[in-house]
Order: C-alpha cells, then structure tokens, then sequence
C-alpha cells in the first residue's frame, strides 16, 4: 500500500486541473508526495474519506455546488491533520474572511506565477511536517504517562496491608490529563495492633511527581526493612525519611515534599502523629470536627530536621479524614481554598458512600465542577 503523503487539488474547471498537475505532479512526485486531482467538493471530501494519506488540500474557491470556503471548514472539522490551501480569481471578503476561520495555510491568486505557488505548497509541506510530527510526540507522550500510570498503579497495590481494621475507605483520582501524579500513601501493620498510615503529596503532577513519590515511598520501604523500631514514633520516622531523602540528592528546589504520618494505638486508643510540610487532617468525635496540624517544613531540603509529634486521644466511632492538596486547588493558577473551608462540605451521613459524598461536594464547589491536581482521601475509623 502506497503511505506517500498526497496533494489534492480541487477545480471545476478542467483546463485548472490540468495546469496544476503539470506543473506540480513532477515536482511534487521527486518529493515522496503523490497528486490528485478533483472536480468539486463532494468528490473531494470521498477522496479524503478513502485516502488517508491526504496531506494537504488546495481548493479553488467559487465552484459550482459547494464553495471552496465550506469545503475547508469540512475538511477542517473532519481531517484537521490536513493542511488547507485556497486558490481563487475573485476577492469575496466574506468567503476568504470564512476560510482564514477555517484555518487556510495560504491565499494564492489567480492566475498564479509558478515559483509563488510552489514555494506556497513548500510552507504548507513544512506545515504538515510539524503538524505530524507534534501528533506523533504527543501520542508517544501519551504512552509514556500510561505506563507511568501503570507503574504507580503497581507501587500503590502493594502499599496497603491486609487487615487494617481502622481503614474504612481509601480513594485517589488522578489528574484527568495526565491520569498520574505525585500523591503516595502506605498503610503497614505493626506490632502490638499499631498501624502506620502516612499520605505524601509531591508538588509536580505526571512523569515528574509520580518519580519523586515513587522515589519516596522506595525510602520508605527500606526503612520498614532495615529499622523497623523507627515506625512507632512518627516524629523519628519523618527524620530519617527526611535525611535519606536529602542523601539521594534528588534536586528538589521547586518541589514540595510533603509527608504525614499517623501511628493508631489501638490498645491504648491514642493516635501519635507527626507532619513535614502536609496539610492538616480532620478529627471527628462525637459530632465535633477538629482540624489537626503541626507546622513543620518539608522533605529533602536539609538534613538533621527535628519533627514534632503530638498524641490525641480516642473514642469508639471516632473518625480520621486524611488529604492532599488536590481538594484545595480549583483553577491552574493554585490554591484558592484552605482546609476550614472543607469543614462545612464533610457530610453527617455515615454510609459506605460517605467519601464518595465528600468529593461530590468539594467538586461541586469548583471550576468547572473538577479537580485541578491528583486528589487521594483517607478515611479512616475507630470501632
């Protein structure tokens, strides 16, 4: 099968067609392209649906039936790959102002000097060349952010332990556009019914945010294997994190590494927490809501940082709400919202639906009813 790109020339008169083929057939055929000639716009537009080759299109523009004017616009709506070109003796404004909407390359006149409409077609070719070339690292992009997908599905199927009795839900929703991110989190089982639950959010989305949390939870890991005592202290924990991660010198400066670690005593009914850089989690007991936070900086920047923990105490039925900066951020241009205002959106309804309720009513408050960043929710419950 022929994949050499094509030229089609559209004109209702015959001696028109035949001028351009004599002129251009050669020309472009020395040139990897092939040439073809139609009568109208309908013939045109059953050449495109057959030849998927076509290139670039140059169309006369007054022509019995259809204008040339309306069969750009076609062409652009159905082939917009196609690089349209319009040829003409008249000076319609109204035509040529539909055309130029229609996004045409070129304007040549009638009759046309040879040299002129060649160098035209030349400057159409280099667009089409750009135009495919842009369509192809796109879709080579696309794969690459799926298999990055695919790997960060991985590293987030093995990040949760079996029997976590205070996990009640966990939700994460990729950003729609690069369907991958920099939100990490890890639930272990310790010793002595403990339970770790951290959620790390890192401040670049796509390829880049999925490598550094990935990179992070890969310190994390190792730290369960080699020092596994450092896991029931929350504040000991985000330190070493914190020193190993600026060892690996990732070259974080425009990054925010964001890191909050909750330790449940289930036993002594207490939780343990400590937080580098996150956002503040919510405590709700007894119909109360309380907003918990420790100011203290990120991860990676300097070595030797001291993180502080705090001990809350509770109750049967009481409940975490675990989240990263995703809720928070309603347009490209940041953060328009802060956590209190999420407190009013958290519903009193205690169903199994109970989350996906709370994103439905944090979207519903948003541009364009959606999220601008990766969005991971944890809640998590006291029996």
């Amino acid at each position: 099968m022929n994949q050499q790109p094509s030229l089609v020339c559209v004109d209702d008169e015959e001696q028109i067609r035949k001028a351009l083929r004599r002129e251009l057939e050669s020309w472009l055929n020395r040139q990897g392209w092939n040439f073809h000639a139609c009568s109208g716009g309908e013939e045109a537009l059953e050449l495109l649906a057959s030849n998927s080759n076509t290139a670039i299109l140059l169309s006369d523009l007054k022509m019995p039936g259809m204008s040339g004017s309306t069969l750009v616009q076609m062409v652009a709506d159905r082939y917009p790959e196609v690089v349209t070109m319009l040829l003409s003796g008249y000076s319609d404004v109204q035509e040529i102002s539909h055309s130029i909407r229609a996004g045409i390359s070129a304007f040549i006149q009638k009759p046309w000097d040879n040299s002129s409409l060649k160098a035209e077609i030349a400057r159409a070719i280099t667009l089409y060349n750009i135009k495919k070339q842009n369509r192809e690292y796109r879709s080579y992009l696309e794969e690459e952010i799926l298999w990055t997908k695919r790997i960060q599905n991985i590293l987030l199927e093995n990040s949760v332990d079996e029997d976590i009795p205070v996990l009640a839900s966990l939700t994460y929703l990729p950003m729609d556009s690069t369907r991958c991110g920099g939100d990490m989190y890890w639930i272990r089982r310790l010793k002595n019914d403990k339970f770790l639950v951290a959620l790390a959010d890192v401040s670049a989305q796509g390829v880049k945010g999925t490598y550094f949390a990935a990179r992070l939870k890969q310190i994390a890991d190792r730290i369960h294997k080699n020092k596994p005592a450092l896991l029931s202290s929350p504040d000991h924990y985000l330190s070493e994190i914190n020193n190993q991660l600026y060892e690996k010198n990732l070259e974080l400066p425009d990054l925010l590494v964001a890191l909050q670690v909750l330790v449940f005593d289930i036993n002594a009914s207490t939780l343990h927490y400590a937080n580098a850089g996150h956002l503040p989690f919510f405590h709700i007991s007894e119909g109360e809501i309380h907003s918990e936070h420790l100011t203290s900086p990120g991860l990676g920047y300097k070595p030797g940082i001291t993180y502080r923990e705090r001990l809350i105490g509770l109750k049967p039925g009481d409940r975490i709400i675990m989240h990263t900066d995703g809720l928070l951020k309603d347009s490209n241009s940041g953060v328009a919202h802060n956590s209190q205002s999420l407190i009013k959106l958290i519903p009193d309804h205690k169903g199994e639906d109970w989350v996906n309720l709370f994103i439905d009513g944090v979207k519903n408050t948003r541009e364009q009813r959606r999220f601008w960043d990766d969005v991971t929710v944890i809640d998590l419950q006291v029996e």
